[in-house]
């Protein structure tokens, strides 16, 4: 049984696909500030996912090879459950994020959220990209092509940061009366004197200068402004 298995043309080509699609979910699994998955439940729920989404990319070009066209119908309804994953990830932030002593707010969730929902994507393109690499050049072909998709998964796993649409600068906190001032920026009325005092010892204040257009409405949104404090 098991020489007429790996007699079975591809075999070899599902099982390469399906390893380097697990890898990449492996990879692109981190716990940071963020809430990342942080407990082992956490990650195992996210781990499972991704060798589902490492078998549906594995499958797809030899089922269509076999002309098997049934199975790319899975596709869609993994789209689907991909998207409920999104939803719950959303509703545990939320959650979390009551707790918070600065809320990171919705838009900020959100982005976190559609983050879990592409990592799984990437990991039906890894393994997509190693079957199909199989079957066209044989063995090397798959591991050359899925070192190059996990290089790919790396280069794509963090989004964009502050300092690439903007020039950050240090500003002077300082109080004059009851108004709050970074610079030359107006900031607030403190009108109670304790508060004003923690201002003066600990306020911290920066400067944001958006580098172009996009960078202004960027950071114009209200949800972006929440997401930096």
């Amino acid at each position: 049984m098991l020489k007429g298995l790996l007699a079975y043309d591809y075999v070899f080509p599902l099982v390469l696909g399906f390893l380097f699609g697990i890898m990449c979910r492996i990879h692109l699994l981190r716990t940071d500030y963020r809430q990342y998955p942080t407990y082992p439940h956490g990650k195992i729920i996210h781990v499972s996912l991704g060798v589902i989404a490492s078998a549906l990319g594995a499958l797809a070009i030899p089922a269509l090879l076999k002309e098997n066209y049934t199975a790319v119908t899975f596709l869609t309804l993994a789209a689907q459950q991909f998207r409920d994953v999104r939803n719950m990830e959303r509703t545990t932030l939320n959650e979390i994020d009551k707790q918070e002593l600065v809320p990171r707010g919705g838009p900020y969730i959100e982005g976190i959220a559609m983050v879990f929902e592409g990592r799984n994507y990437m990991v039906m393109f890894t393994s997509l990209v190693a079957t199909t690499a199989t079957i066209l050049f044989h063995w090397w072909g798959g591991i050359i092509a899925g070192v190059i998709a996990l290089l790919i998964s790396r280069k794509l796993r963090s989004g964009k940061t502050l300092s690439l649409i903007a020039e950050i600068e240090p500003g002077e906190v300082r109080m004059e009366g009851k108004d709050l001032y970074v610079n030359d920026i107006y900031i607030m009325n403190v009108g109670l004197a304790d508060a004003q005092e923690i201002i003066r010892q600990q306020g911290v204040g920066f400067i944001l200068t958006p580098r172009d257009a996009n960078a202004k409405v960027t950071i114009a949104h209200p949800g972006q402004r929440q997401a930096i404090l």
